[in-house]
């Protein structure tokens, strides 16, 4: 079914879970998993020399804590005994990221999480949107819990 499984992640607790998803779903199907976060290129911070050591401190920060998110998926990977990578992507779209990232790895599924605090489906993320809008592969869009107005109900 899936060979190769690519989870887009931000380290928050809904992208863990999509994770989380994700390592089972490759093991059942034995795929390999990858995982992608997306960063914004140090340009966005440094366009104006008054702004430009704070920036680059903030820049530094961001790349750490993405530094971190990896390592921790990349463990999490491992204990599973799933071969799989981490890739760091920079853009200022993160969208365009994650779906290049996944034409790179030739994966031929994406998980993304949504973190539900959402009412309606057309309020979803724009990251979320776009990448479901634009990419050339299945998306799954993985959800705890769906929100109480997203609960369909019949009508006789």
């Amino acid at each position: 079914m899936y060979r190769h499984i690519l989870v887009a992640t931000d380290g928050s607790a809904p992208a863990n879970k999509a994770l989380e998803h994700g390592i089972e779903l490759a093991k059942s199907v034995g795929a390999r998993i990858s995982v992608v976060t997306v960063i914004p290129p140090l340009s966005a911070y440094t366009c104006r020399s008054d702004f430009k050591a704070v920036a680059l401190d903030c820049a530094r920060k961001i790349e750490i804590a993405a530094d971190d998110v990896l390592a921790n998926a990349e463990a999490v990977i491992k204990t599973h005994g799933l071969e799989g990578g981490t890739v760091k992507a920079r853009d200022h779209e993160p969208f365009r990221a994650i779906l290049k990232t996944a034409g790179d790895q030739g994966a031929d599924l994406i998980i993304t999480a949504s973190c539900g605090r959402q009412r309606i489906p057309t309020a979803l993320g724009g990251e979320m949107i776009n990448v479901l809008s634009h990419s050339n592969v299945p998306v799954l869009v993985y959800r705890e819990q769906p929100p109480a107005a997203a609960q369909v109900t019949s009508i006789a």
